[in-house]
């Protein structure tokens, strides 16, 4: 990035301040490097391509962060109407509870979990 910077100084002819030893000791070395800032062929800036093109709609740019994205009415309407469709507290004596077979429940008839004894144990004894 030096080499490139003394060379477009020189090319433009920017005065060197004595008083400055740093710009002066730079300015003074030689470049080994030959640096061209003519346009390429090719550039876009000679094909007639606009530099910046206008934005392709209205309230173009940056949108929300992606994840949640704020919901239609319709969708948290349907939504609410599923959990209106759900029994509100579910009948889990159907299902065993877990800690009673580790012998760690200690809810007895206020659980809501059907207590069952161990079945290996009864298969042990």
């Amino acid at each position: 990035s030096g080499i490139i910077m003394r060379t477009w100084a020189r090319q433009n002819n920017v005065k060197v301040r004595e008083e400055d030893a740093i710009q002066s000791n730079l300015m003074s070395r030689e470049c080994t490097v030959t640096v061209d800032f003519s346009p390429h062929e090719g550039a876009a800036l000679k094909a007639g391509v606009i530099r910046y093109p206008p934005n392709p709609e209205a309230n173009w740019g940056p949108k929300s962060r992606a994840g949640k994205r704020p919901r239609a009415e319709t969708e948290v309407k349907q939504q609410k109407k599923k959990k209106k469709d759900r029994p509100h507290n579910p009948d889990l004596k159907q299902f065993p509870c877990r800690r009673f077979q580790e012998n760690q429940c200690d809810l007895g008839e206020g659980c809501r979990y059907k207590h069952v004894p161990n079945q290996k144990e009864e298969i042990q004894s």
